[in-house]
C-alpha cells in the first residue's frame, strides 16, 4: 500500500513537471546553428510542434544573438495565417550573446512601430508594460512569448514575467518575426519552415 502510494507520488510530480508552463520535449531536436532547439513545446498541457527554427545575426561580423523557434499547434508555411490565427502560437528563443536592456528597448521599438502600419496605432499602455520588462540578457537565458486571442504571455527563463491582454499588440509583436518588418528576413524563412 505505501509503495504505490510512493508510486503515485513519484507519477504525479512527473506529470506536473512535464505540463507546466515551458516543458520542452528533448526527444527529438533540431540541430540550429550548434544549439538544440526540441522539435516540441508544451504549454498548459497542449503540445506544439516545431514549425521553423533559425538564428537572429547582427552586422556583418554575423554575431549570434539568439536562436529561435516558432511552435504550432500545425504546420505552415503562411505568415499571414499564423499571424491571423486564432490558435496559440509560441516563439521560443535563446539567447546567444549578452544584450543590455536599453539596446533590447531600442531595438523593439524599432521593429513595433515598423509593423504597426497606419491605421494602426501603437497601443501606449501595452508598450509601456512591454518596454518595462526589458532588461539585460545573458547567454543562455531563454524568453518565450505565447500569443493566444486574449493577447500576449511572456515568460523568461520558464518563469512568467508579463501578460499583456492586448491582442492587436500581441500580433505586431509576432510580426516583427514573420511579418511585414521581420528582424532579418532569413529568420523570418527559417522561421516558416520555408528553408
Amino acid at each position: 500500500m505505501v509503495k504505490q502510494l510512493k508510486t503515485r507520488v513519484w507519477l504525479t510530480m512527473l506529470v506536473c513537471l512535464l505540463t507546466g508552463p515551458g516543458f520542452i520535449s528533448s526527444a527529438l531536436a533540431v540541430d540550429v546553428d550548434g544549439l538544440q532547439m526540441p522539435d516540441t513545446y508544451t504549454f498548459d498541457g497542449h503540445t506544439y510542434a516545431l514549425n521553423g527554427a533559425g538564428t537572429r545575426y547582427y552586422s556583418l561580423f554575423k554575431i549570434r544573438v539568439y536562436s529561435a523557434g516558432l511552435y504550432l499547434r500545425e504546420r505552415t508555411h503562411d505568415a499571414a495565417a499564423i499571424l491571423s490565427s486564432t490558435e496559440t502560437r509560441i516563439v521560443h528563443l535563446e539567447m546567444r550573446v549578452d544584450s543590455k536592456r536599453e539596446d533590447n528597448q531600442k531595438v523593439w521599438t524599432h521593429y513595433l512601430q515598423a509593423n504597426c502600419e497606419a491605421p494602426c496605432v501603437l497601443n501606449s499602455n501595452s508598450l509601456d508594460q512591454f518596454m518595462q520588462i526589458q532588461t539585460n540578457l545573458h547567454t543562455g537565458d531563454t524568453e518565450t512569448y505565447v500569443f493566444d486571442v486574449k493577447g500576449l504571455s511572456i515568460l523568461r527563463n520558464d518563469k512568467p514575467v508579463q501578460t499583456i491582454a492586448d491582442p492587436q499588440f500581441a500580433r505586431i509583436v509576432l510580426s516583427s518575426w514573420i511579418g511585414r518588418v521581420p528582424s532579418t528576413e532569413s529568420l523570418k524563412v527559417q522561421l516558416l519552415g520555408s528553408k
